[in-house]
C-alpha cells in the first residue's frame, strides 16, 4: 500500500469512531453475577466469557458476597458498559478487558497487595538470587 492509501482524514477517523460505538466488534450480550464464583461474568457475542472476581472490582470489594445488590446490574451504552445503580458503581467494558478493575490507585493497592503474596516459588527464587549475589545494583546515568 502506498502511504497515500494509509492516511485518513479527520472526518473518516470520525465516522469510524462513531460506527465502532454503534457496533462494537464483540458486544457484550450478557452479564451476571454468580453467586457460586462470588465472581461477575460477562459474556460477548464471539463467544468469549469473563469471569472477574468480585474482590477485584472497586465498590464491589466491600459488598457482602451473594447480596442481591450484586445481582442489579445495568448494562449501559449498548453493551460500552455495565453498572450498579444502588451502589454507585460502574465499569466500561474496554477497560474491564483491559484488566482495569478501578482507579489507578486501586489498581496500584491491587499490585501491592499480590507483591506481598508469600509463595513457595518467591522463596525459591528468592534463594536463587541471593546465590547470585543478590538483586544487580541499579547504575547511575551521569550526563
Amino acid at each position: 500500500m502506498s502511504k497515500q492509501q494509509l492516511e485518513m482524514t479527520d472526518a473518516e477517523i470520525d465516522r469510524l469512531l462513531v460506527q465502532e460505538q454503534a457496533h462494537p466488534a464483540n458486544p457484550l450480550i450478557a452479564v451476571r453475577y454468580s453467586r457460586s464464583l462470588d465472581a461477575i461474568v460477562l459474556e460477548f457475542e464471539n463467544g468469549l466469557y469473563l469471569r472477574i472476581p468480585r474482590h477485584l472490582l472497586q465498590g464491589l470489594d466491600k459488598v457482602p458476597a451473594g447480596a442481591a445488590l450484586l445481582s442489579r446490574i445495568t448494562v449501559l451504552g449498548m453493551g460500552t458498559a455495565i453498572a450498579w445503580d444502588d451502589l454507585d458503581v460502574s465499569f466500561s467494558i474496554d477497560g474491564l478487558l483491559e484488566g482495569m478493575f478501578g482507579s489507578h490507585e486501586w489498581m496500584s493497592q491491587l499490585a501491592r497487595r499480590a507483591g506481598r503474596v508469600k509463595s513457595a516459588r518467591k522463596a525459591d527464587s528468592s534463594r536463587e538470587n541471593g546465590r547470585r549475589g543478590g538483586r544487580p545494583r541499579k547504575e547511575r546515568v551521569t550526563g
